[in-house]
């Protein structure tokens, strides 16, 4: 059985607002199911529910606080169809969630096979497609083939980091700005002629120093295009991981030369400009409850030094490398390859390298928004504060060791 929390994001979206009007007592009862549900379900299953495949290094921007951007890695060779075959097809259905990043991914060769390979022969019935968006006729006609010849749900994340002039500047491209909402535009025709196709278009911004006194604009120009946005705060594998004992397990992809981070203080901040500017405005709107949450718990993560949650990843998620290469996360190196393997995820994932590591870094947490979000879903408390029908967090004495009040104006 597949994770639904990744697999049928779209119907979950609409019955949010009824879970959110169910009685406290009910409400518990299902919070405390779907956690302990989940934890049983994920010793049972050895593939991760969702599988985050980086196509590619390459990429036709040039981002600062992007990991990939790195003179010092240098592109080396790339699975192809027949190494994507038999990876998909050891992957026996069970991916909740495929996303599909880079690099830039439309950039990869055969991306349209790849894709279709993953329904065929992986059963994936979900992908989160992760682009830059300053490719919108190459986008549009991928995705219009894609929606045509498979029954994948799609879900289409972009980005912005700030007015036209910085994002352009930011991203070192100029008109790329403009290019987004083309694409967006684009995908959002496409939405129409193949509904129930393509379950969101949203814009995310990660913030830092460059753009966290413009979060007000960002809201008003993507609410202008009538698109959902979430946020994420830069991070950086030096900067952001705690409790981990070995420093040699950490990724050596970091940003080149970029030294924006933010503050508590400073996220402080941004969440109270985008609770005032746009959560508020939508209570009942999962997407949003979710990424509060994950901001909400990032930020006492970095105030603390203690996690919201255990981290579950490997077991709740992964990361597959251009090469073949296997991370636990963004955040960690590689640990394997499936080449090793005959790109057999099964057998790799059994190995005693695989449970060595996953030992090595057990107790390990980071300020990932990715895997904070997907831990959520494990946790009753948390839920309790997703489900909650207040857009104010709740007492959790678990982000800091004492209660304390999480709200909007903390």
């Amino acid at each position: 059985m597949k994770n639904l929390f990744l697999s049928k994001r779209s119907e979950l979206e609409k019955v949010y607002p009824f879970i959110q009007s169910l009685p406290l007592p009910i409400r518990s009862l299902l919070e405390g199911g779907i956690a302990s549900f989940m934890e049983r379900r994920q010793k049972k299953q050895l593939i991760p529910d969702r599988v985050t495949v980086l196509l590619t290094d390459q990429c036709n921007l040039e981002c600062p606080h992007c990991f990939i951007s790195n003179e010092e890695h240098p592109r080396n060779w790339e699975m192809g169809l027949s190494e994507y075959e038999k990876f998909f097809k050891s992957s026996m259905g069970q991916i909740g969630q495929l996303v599909v990043s880079g690099g830039e991914p439309l950039l990869k060769e055969d991306f349209v096979n790849i894709i279709q390979l993953a329904e065929k022969k992986g059963g994936v019935k979900s992908i989160l497609l992760c682009t830059n968006g300053v490719l919108p006729e190459n986008l549009n006609k991928k995705m219009e083939e894609l929606l045509k010849t498979t029954s994948i749900v799609f879900r289409i994340q972009t980005s912005i980091d700030g007015s036209e002039d910085i994002h352009d500047q930011n991203r070192g491209g100029k008109g790329s700005y403009r290019k987004v909402f083309e694409s967006l535009a684009l995908m959002k025709n496409l939405a129409t002629k193949f509904p129930g196709r393509i379950g969101a278009l949203h814009v995310n911004t990660t913030l830092s120093q460059l753009n966290i006194n413009n979060v007000e604009q960002i809201v008003d120009d993507v609410k202008s295009f009538g698109f959902t946005q979430t946020f994420g705060f830069v991070r950086s594998p030096k900067e952001h991981i705690f409790n981990l004992d070995d420093q040699s397990l950490i990724s050596d992809y970091n940003p080149v030369s970029f030294n924006e981070f933010l503050t508590v203080e400073d996220m402080e901040m941004a969440l109270e400009k985008i609770n005032q500017n746009l959560w508020l405005e939508y209570p009942n709107k999962l997407i949003y409850a979710v990424n509060r949450l994950t901001l909400y718990s990032i930020k006492e993560m970095v105030k603390t030094g203690k996690p919201a949650t255990s981290c579950r990843s490997g077991r709740s998620e992964l990361i597959i490398m251009p090469n073949g290469e296997v991370a636990k996360c963004e955040m960690l190196k590689g640990f394997a390859n499936l080449k090793d393997f005959n790109w057999n995820l099964p057998e790799l994932l059994s190995s005693k390298v695989c449970r060595d590591f996953f030992e090595a870094s057990s107790k390990c947490f980071c300020t990932h928004e990715c895997s904070v979000a997907l831990n959520i879903m494990y946790d009753s408390s948390l839920l309790g504060l997703l489900f909650s029908s207040e857009i104010d967090l709740k007492t959790d004495q678990r982000f800091n060791g004492s209660s304390k009040q999480l709200s909007t104006h903390s």
